[in-house]
């Protein structure tokens, strides 16, 4: 499901935030530039109803991905796509070929959970593993992924671990994941395959995001209606950003999956972090000797409109 807006020639702009279903439905490319918009009739033209009435209106050209696919990422020089799916059929990873945009390899993963990172030299790519409490690393050759290794930071199911959303220091060797059954940060040097420190977090979190400097990593703590900010020199927790209904605690009501913050992405230009909830994307500024969020919100759900 995307967000779209129509300018003054009835042409729909890019989306700029993509809500997942959970069901093997096609994931729309956010492609950016006008070169890819669509008018109002081309949309009604390739629109799809749901069962429950809602509909999905493909922006751009598109590609078939497997069952909730849960997080997609882009390489660093944009040659490669990788997305983790992660529903309750077949649990599997995609490489696409950003210049053919097709899928040029698929590999099946015993368990998986969102957490998605291509090294910064593109060699690499590191996957959660949902249950099974490890890290994958799979080796991308000759446009497969290989898998090359496995970080451990406990044993399997039955024991809480977990591991969700990850981020990677490339200079330090240090791999950053969150996870959403013992509500940790783990530090892992990816030198050595072994995690050097856990910082427990308030409740379960679901991702995390570095600062362009490094110096700082954002935690999405899903179950406690923050952003958690981690000093990554000092070490240790040095603040957090209040999301959600903000009028909620004073009343005395927990906060609602839709007020609940997911995904994260900074825009280092302008010194923002994007907060996505399951029905709105927010974005808050964090500054040097402030945090604040502002009024910025996109909708990502359309009502069904009943006739």
């Amino acid at each position: 499901m995307t967000i779209m807006k129509q300018d003054q020639k009835g042409k729909v702009a890019v989306p700029i935030l993509l809500w997942v279903m959970g069901v093997p439905f096609t994931l729309v490319l956010l492609i950016f530039g006008t070169a890819f918009s669509q008018s109002a009739a081309e949309l009604k033209k390739s629109r799809v109803t749901l069962p429950n009435g809602w509909s999905l209106s493909p922006a751009g050209r598109s590609l078939n991905l497997g069952d909730l696919p849960l997080n997609m990422v882009i390489s660093s020089s944009g040659k490669w796509m990788a997305v983790t799916n992660n529903g309750q059929s077949t649990q599997e990873l995609q490489l696409i070929d950003l210049k053919s945009e097709r899928t040029v390899n698929k590999v099946i993963i015993p368990k998986s959970w969102l957490g998605l990172k291509f090294s910064r030299d593109e060699n690499f790519l590191y996957v959660s593993g949902g249950n099974d409490n490890w890290i994958l690393k799979y080796a991308v050759l000759n446009k497969r992924l290989v898998l090359k290794d496995s970080i451990k930071l406990g044993k399997k199911w039955p024991v809480k671990i977990s591991p969700a959303g990850l981020d990677i220091d490339d200079q330090k060797q240090l791999l950053y994941v969150v996870t959403k059954e013992d509500n940790s940060l783990y530090i892992v040097d990816l030198r050595l395959r072994v995690v050097v420190k856990k910082i427990q977090l308030d409740a379960e979190a679901y991702t995390c995001v570095l600062s362009p400097d490094k110096t700082e990593l954002y935690i999405s703590c899903w179950g406690c209606d923050k952003v958690t900010i981690f000093n990554t020199v000092k070490q240790m927790i040095v603040g957090s950003i209040g999301v959600g209904d903000p009028g909620a605690a004073g009343r005395g009501q927990p906060a609602t999956d839709a007020q609940r913050s997911s995904g994260l992405g900074h825009r280092s230009r302008r010194g923002r972090l994007a907060l996505s909830f399951p029905l709105v994307c927010r974005i808050s500024a964090r500054m040097p000797m402030n945090t604040a969020v502002i009024q910025e919100k996109y909708w990502t759900v359309i009502r069904p409109v009943l006739r």
